[in-house]
């Protein structure tokens, strides 16, 4: 019996021990992750929170084997603490809503969604939350499901950047309805990747002038291509002086460094908090991946997930944006166009 017993013991040593590595392997990608930008780490980077949940229930199970694995302790803590420093860091790029923010009048309301482009026989029942919701612009992504249905919305949402002049599906991937004339509108590429994949337009909404733009990035398995797209949005606003409401499918959330790039060079900030939109089969514990920003003096108020997700593998999203109250009595900027 001893030699069983001594047996059994060793065995739980030794998984304790593989438990306690693989454990200590994610806390040291998830603090690469937090404080580098590694490329080669790509999709990790927005899977973070998820990384250190996981490698912290692995070093609880390798704790409950051997409770005199002290590595495992310690490994622990740091899992825990790197989840709740991963935790804080969307906070710390959204806006703090004030009472008057809350009481402001909605200036716009921006929705988008990207509907899946094999999703052809949903159309209809998009279309008709959509007009359920009624947001002041909706954009959608892989929008070709909605072809046979922008006569009906064009009566509600009569200036649109649509697929009419493309035949050809694979060169236009995005479309903008908007119920507010569109101004400086156009549709460029963002890569080799992703032809057709930006669109943008400038609208006035009671009398403040600003530009909606969507684009929808590569996905992060090429973590070096969606640095190159960012940065091409990037010199697509370059000179631009007005607000800016910017949409899209990033195939990556907050955490992923060519977000927080965007981020950092344009002012841009999220809602509150950001609604899990991918993948569908895990619901409000999912991944932020679909974003709504909006720089100031536009402020993101709330976003809320459409909870229906028309057979699409992405849930659809939309924000009700405010004016910032100190900004009503600021002079409007002047437009400087965006280069098409």
């Amino acid at each position: 019996m001893r030699r069983v017993f001594g047996y059994s013991y060793f065995s739980r040593q030794v998984l304790s021990s593989l438990l306690t590595i693989a454990a200590l392997d994610g806390l040291a990608v998830a603090i690469l992750c937090l404080l580098f930008d590694i490329r080669a780490f790509g999709v990790f980077y927005s899977l973070v929170v998820y990384i250190t949940l996981l490698c912290a229930t692995g070093a609880l199970v390798a704790i409950g084997m051997w409770r005199r694995n002290a590595v495992a302790w310690v490994v622990l803590a740091g899992l825990l603490a790197t989840t709740g420093a991963s935790l804080l860091i969307p906070s710390h790029y959204a806006p703090e809503i004030t009472a008057e923010m809350r009481d402001e009048p909605r200036l716009l309301r921006v929705l988008s969604f990207n509907v899946l482009a094999q999703n052809r026989k949903s159309g209809p029942a998009i279309a008709d939350a959509v007009l359920e919701l009624d947001p002041d612009v909706a954009i959608f992504l892989e929008a070709r499901p909605l072809d046979t249905e922008l006569d009906r919305l064009r009566k509600v949402y009569p200036y649109q950047i649509d697929c009419a002049d493309e035949p050809r599906s694979w060169r236009c991937d995005s479309i903008m309805l908007s119920k507010y004339p569109l101004e400086n509108a156009f549709r460029s590429n963002l890569s080799m990747r992703a032809i057709g994949r930006m669109v943008s337009a400038v609208i006035t909404v009671d009398g403040q002038r600003l530009r909606v733009m969507s684009a929808h990035f590569s996905k992060p398995y090429h973590p070096t291509v969606q640095h190159q797209e960012v940065r091409r949005v990037l010199d697509k606003l370059d000179g631009e002086h007005l607000p800016l409401v910017l949409t899209g499918d990033f195939n990556a959330s907050i955490f992923q460094p060519s977000t927080r790039l965007l981020l950092r060079e344009t002012g841009l900030r999220p809602g509150p908090k950001e609604p899990a939109t991918w993948p569908i089969r895990a619901g409000r514990w999912g991944v932020p991946i679909d974003h709504i920003f909006a720089s100031p003096p536009l402020v993101i108020r709330e976003t809320h997930r459409i909870e229906n997700n028309y057979g699409s593998n992405h849930f659809g999203i939309y924000s009700d944006i405010v004016l910032a109250p100190d900004a009503r009595s600021a002079p409007n900027n002047d437009v400087v166009a965006a280069t098409p």
